[in-house]
């Protein structure tokens, strides 16, 4: 129902623009001309009604999908599931299991390992700089056990200002018919504490 909605949405917000577009550049409404060709009575009432129905749908996508509207990539997607070979990071000390329901595989990533004076960086580029901290796991009984490092904490800008984000793994499912769901996050344990 979710994705339905972000489409409609999507699709009044555009339409919404390029009337907008065309009001500006040629001062043509399609929006009132549509309603003035059905009703010349409640034609500005319903232009209206139309205008807010696409300021209601700008501000569900603003607030409700800003990851899927600004972080696309993040959804569901297409990969053969063969060109993933099972493999775990060199170095691992830490396990989690993750829910895989109808899975065949699960690919997985986080930043690099945190080493005594690594930490706290100050970019996601920097902090999963060659993937070294990523793998891929069977699924069985519709369970993955992801084995991987403690990932570092690292920062990234949010309306100008830098926020340190908790330690978290992502993933993805890997389905039979090639289909990828879209990025899962799994935070972690933020212990200050990290034994090495």
């Amino acid at each position: 129902m979710i994705n339905k909605l972000y489409i409609l949405s999507i699709s009044i917000v555009l339409f919404g623009g390029i009337n907008s577009f065309l009001i500006g550049s040629i001062n043509v409404d399609i929006i009132n001309k549509i309603f003035s060709s059905i009703t010349k009575n409640n034609a500005k009432t319903l232009s209206r009604i139309s205008y807010l129905i696409i300021g209601i749908c700008t501000l569900y996508l603003l607030i409700f999908q800003q990851r899927q509207l600004y972080l696309s990539f993040l959804n569901e997607t297409v990969m053969p599931s063969s060109v993933f070979e099972n493999e775990v990071p060199f170095f691992t000390n830490m396990k989690i299991t993750v829910d895989a329901p109808n899975g065949k595989k699960v690919i997985y990533w986080a930043a690099n390992p945190v080493t005594k004076d690594h930490d706290n960086i100050d970019s996601w580029q920097k902090a999963y700089m060659g993937f070294t901290n990523a793998g891929t796991a069977e699924v069985i009984n519709n369970k993955a056990e992801l084995s991987f490092a403690n990932p570092v904490r690292y920062k990234v800008k949010k309306f100008f200002i830098k926020k340190l984000l908790d330690r978290h793994i992502h993933y993805r499912i890997l389905y039979e018919s090639g289909e990828m769901s879209k990025i899962y996050t799994q935070k972690l344990k933020n212990d200050s504490d990290i034994k090495l």
